[in-house]
């Protein structure tokens, strides 16, 4: 028969504060001891849930069952696809409010403020060459226009259709009658 050996009680060494905050809802929280004690200790999380464990393993499934994976988002894009679209139209449209707004939402040329009608023009051209430059593009590209309000006032101007037409296919006439009017 086993016989086992008892060599005492386990205690944890004592808890020293680390003046942990959590933001909740927007809002910065001071924990007490006795809350923050289980807030940081590692097993208040499930290994499943911290991002050291979970990256790796998404990565491992994505690879053993790519095309599984790939199936999947086609087939829940198909089925959501007015919704996605819908969800796309409205960020599109409110950064392209704000985009207006910023930028005083009139044509600088002629004046014109119907929000239809106007269009973001680099002062100096380039748009492409500096979405290529950021890596990004359409809503990603907005919302880095509107997250460097300095660079967008001083780089971008409203144009209508009009304006905007005459500005890249006749230079010298946009200079003439906008640029160096009285």
């Amino acid at each position: 028969m086993k016989q086992l050996i008892h060599n005492g009680v386990l205690l944890p060494k004592k808890y020293e504060a680390k003046d942990f905050r959590m933001r909740v809802k927007g809002r910065t929280m001071e924990l007490t001891l006795e809350q923050e004690r289980p807030a940081t200790s590692s097993s208040a999380i499930p290994p499943s849930r911290r991002p050291e464990y979970y990256i790796p393993q998404s990565r491992a499934y994505y690879e053993r069952n790519r095309k599984r994976v790939l199936d999947r988002c086609r087939d829940y894009y198909q089925h959501k696809r007015a919704e996605i679209l819908e969800r796309h139209r409205k960020r599109n449209s409110l950064l392209k409010q704000q985009l207006l707004e910023l930028l005083g939402g009139r044509c600088v040329a002629y004046g014109l403020s119907d929000q239809i009608c106007l269009t973001f023009d680099h002062i100096k051209g380039g748009e492409k060459r500096h979405q290529v430059k950021l890596g990004r593009r359409g809503q990603q590209y907005y919302a880095w226009l509107l997250a460097h309000p300095d660079f967008t006032r001083s780089h971008i101007q409203l144009l209508c259709f009009n304006c905007n037409a005459l500005k890249a296919l006749h230079q010298e006439e946009f200079r003439r009658r906008y640029l160096e009017a009285p």
